[in-house]
């Protein structure tokens, strides 16, 4: 990552971070783009350039770059869905820029919020249209076949993201991730 792009990462991340302090303190309709802007120490429009909504910077996703990335690299090795599942896999040992408790925390405020809800469905409802295109355009596989992949590995994507950020104990995102992922894995060998 470049200089310029590792500068760009930290501005989102700083946005990111004050507009979740800021909905926790002041409520999700009482957080403005220019309140946010603010707290960042940026301009209103970058923030609109970086993100286009205050839902879009809440659910904005670090390491959705990478992840895509490595699906490039997984798809050059395995089948489709095996690509996916072991690109997801991969992203979760990443980490986020933030600590498990916070990202916990912020995952659980996306679900109470109908708001947020509402967008992160949306968003996965993105990725798997952009996913079965990637998966129709590298991979041998027709685009009703790539789509049934990319729901299914999103699906479990988002079972995942709920479960790790809604469970009782504490346990690592990679280890829920995991258990995820064997669990699709044993069910799609008829198991």
């Amino acid at each position: 990552m470049s200089l310029r792009e590792r500068k760009r990462q930290r501005t989102r991340e700083r946005i990111q971070d004050e507009a979740f302090r800021l909905v926790r303190r002041d409520g999700f309709d009482a957080t403005t783009i220019e309140a946010i802007a603010e707290a960042a120490d940026v301009s209103a429009s970058t923030v609109y350039r970086y993100f286009g909504t205050k839902e879009g910077v809440l659910l904005w996703d670090e390491l959705e770059l990478p992840s895509w990335e490595l699906l490039e690299e997984e798809l050059q090795e395995r089948p489709p869905l095996d690509a996916l599942l072991a690109m997801f896999e991969r992203v979760t040992h990443l980490g986020f820029h933030v600590s498990d408790v916070e990202m916990r925390s912020r995952i659980r405020l996306i679900f109470e919020l109908p708001q947020l809800r509402s967008a992160f469905r949306d968003a996965l409802a993105d990725y798997e249209r952009e996913f079965a295109t990637v998966i129709t355009e590298r991979a041998d596989v027709g685009p009703v076949e790539a789509r049934v992949i990319a729901v299914v590995a999103i699906s479990t994507f988002a079972a995942v993201i709920e479960d790790w950020a809604m469970a009782p104990d504490e346990r690592p995102f990679a280890v829920v991730a995991e258990e995820n992922v064997l669990a699709l894995r044993r069910v799609l060998d008829g198991e």
